[in-house]
């Protein structure tokens, strides 16, 4: 059986969490803000990844991935403020100083929205990870065919989708998450557009859970980042779009900034791991940080050795004594 109900409960909170998400963004823009505002506090997300990570997975970030997440953070926001400044060929749009109360709101709320989307995607972790004690009881293993979940999870979104559509359709109102001036027709004149986005948000979704359920939330939020740079950076110069001329330099000048700031704070963990397997120390749950200097202040040299598959080094009182005793019974003369 595909569909069960252990499974449909539990993904439809994950569902449901989305969905609300999203209405939550959608619903900042009765408050003032625009899809450029939405777009820059929504990379408030690896941050919160990061947090959720550690509390819920007890994962060990170094002092210098901590310090490179919050460089990437604080670059790629100044990197799409660029960009959206300059989408409508000027850069004087979205300064602070026009920022109204309403629109704080606003921001708040897409802030949450970011909150509750990051702990749906860490709750789908635990589920494909089967980390739960539900899931546990129940006999599911670790290796579950990830296509189970997923059907679950894309069905149960379908369903959702669908009876908020027909919501609005009966209602004659008009959904949040679309512009004030129109509303979709899923069922009326499809384009050659609307085929392929369907396509391709199809098999972001596939590739989303599978980063998820093979490492995790937070990489999976490092890759949309370095996609997302690397694809304008690609896009905005050939076509000379979003005014790239004014913001080039800048521009140009923060995209190595995140790159580096990503693979500093990947390879780090993959440093840390190697770091403890060779020097034979294993990582305290409550800590929150391990890094080189927390690593080398709990070296054990004996656990250094065995775990390098090498032979203890032994003092020189037990040397002295193998040597008086003589050469064992059977050795090699």
């Amino acid at each position: 059986r595909v569909f069960t109900r252990p499974y449909a409960w539990r993904w439809l909170i994950i569902a449901v969490g989305l969905l609300f998400s999203y209405y939550l963004s959608g619903w900042s823009t009765y408050f003032g803000l625009d899809y450029y505002w939405i777009t820059m506090y929504s990379y408030a997300s690896l941050p919160i990844a990061i947090l959720l990570g550690m509390r819920f997975f007890r994962r060990n970030y170094g002092r210098l991935e901590l310090i490179a997440a919050a460089m990437m953070t604080l670059a790629i926001g100044a990197f799409w403020l660029l960009r959206l400044r300059c989408a409508e060929g000027s850069c004087e749009s979205m300064m602070m100083a026009r920022v109204t109360g309403q629109m704080r709101l606003g921001m708040l709320l897409v802030f949450v929205a970011v909150l509750i989307r990051m702990m749906s995607w860490t709750g789908a972790e635990l589920l494909l990870k089967v980390r739960t004690k539900g899931f546990k009881s129940l006999g599911v293993r670790s290796d579950e065919a990830m296509w189970v979940m997923l059907a679950h999870l894309a069905a149960l979104q379908g369903l959702l989708n669908l009876t908020v559509w027909l919501y609005h359709n009966i209602t004659h109102t008009t959904s949040p998450l679309n512009k004030p001036d129109e509303r979709p027709f899923w069922f009326g004149m499809w384009r050659v557009k609307d085929v392929l986005l369907v396509i391709t948000y199809t098999i972001h979704m596939c590739l989303s859970v599978h980063i998820i359920k093979n490492f995790s939330v937070v990489t999976w939020e490092l890759v949309k980042v370095v996609g997302g740079v690397v694809a304008v950076c690609a896009f905005d110069p050939s076509m000379n779009t979003n005014n790239f001329a004014a913001r080039a330099i800048p521009s140009l000048l923060l995209a190595p900034i995140i790159l580096l700031s990503a693979i500093i704070f990947q390879t780090g963990r993959l440093n840390i791991r190697l770091t403890t397997k060779r020097l034979g120390v294993k990582p305290d749950p409550e800590s929150k940080t391990v890094d080189f200097w927390w690593c080398l202040r709990r070296y054990r040299p004996d656990a250094a050795g065995s775990d390098n598959h090498q032979r203890p080094v032994q003092s020189e009182a037990q040397t002295a004594s193998e040597a008086s005793s003589g050469p064992r019974i059977g050795s090699a003369s």
